[in-house]
Parts: C-alpha cells; sequence; structure tokens
C-alpha cells in the first residue's frame, strides 16, 4: 500500500513538472532570420539581441541567427556589427510563434572611418 501511494505521488510530481514545462515553453516564441550587408551580402559575427533581457545569438556564416525561447510580448531585437548603424525594431511576439525577422544593416560612414 505504501508503495503505491508513493509512486502515485511521485507520477503526480512528474505530471506537475511537464505541464509547468509546457506552460512555460507555451509563453515563448522563435525569432530567426538573416542579416545581409547593403548589397545584399551574409554579414557573419553580428550581435543580434532582445533589449532588456540576456537572450542574444551571433550570425552564422551565413548571416543567420536563431533566438529559440523569446518570452511571449511586446520586445525590441536589436542588431550591430562595428562599422554598420545599430538597427532595432519592436516587435510583438505571440506565444508559440515563430516570427523571421531579415535585416539588412546600413554602413556607417562616420563609424569605418576610425576602424584601421
Amino acid at each position: 500500500m505504501r508503495y503505491s501511494m508513493r509512486l502515485m505521488n511521485a507520477l503526480a510530481a512528474l505530471a506537475l513538472c511537464l505541464g509547468l514545462t509546457t506552460q512555460a515553453y507555451a509563453q515563448t516564441g522563435r525569432i530567426s532570420g538573416q542579416v545581409t550587408d547593403p548589397a545584399g551580402q551574409p554579414l557573419p559575427g553580428v550581435n543580434v539581441i532582445v533589449a532588456g533581457t540576456t537572450l542574444g545569438a551571433a550570425t552564422n556564416s551565413e548571416g543567420r541567427f536563431l533566438l529559440p525561447s523569446v518570452p511571449a510580448g511586446a520586445r525590441v531585437v536589436e542588431v550591430s556589427m562595428v562599422g554598420f548603424q545599430r538597427f532595432q525594431r519592436a516587435v510583438d511576439l505571440a506565444a508559440g510563434q515563430e516570427m523571421v525577422l531579415d535585416v539588412q544593416l546600413v554602413e556607417d560612414v562616420l563609424q569605418s572611418d576610425g576602424v584601421i
């Protein structure tokens, strides 16, 4: 009898944990995309962050990025790289949504003059 009671308690705790995990996942979305230069060439090593969070990624060799667990709601995505103007876009991400955000950075003439 005690064994079955412990087993039921363990199963109930497991079900609760799985439910919380599923609920937490349902409260997030994904943002992915590609960052290119003015000529349309992919830019590797670009920083992409969600302002006000610790979420961020760098673009890969094809200029692509993925932010997998972004909290749902109004967010600001910031894209930056030395030699280019900082890009910011406000987005409204729904729970479970997969948003594609392609960005073309503009060269920063004043900033690139100082790069040697």
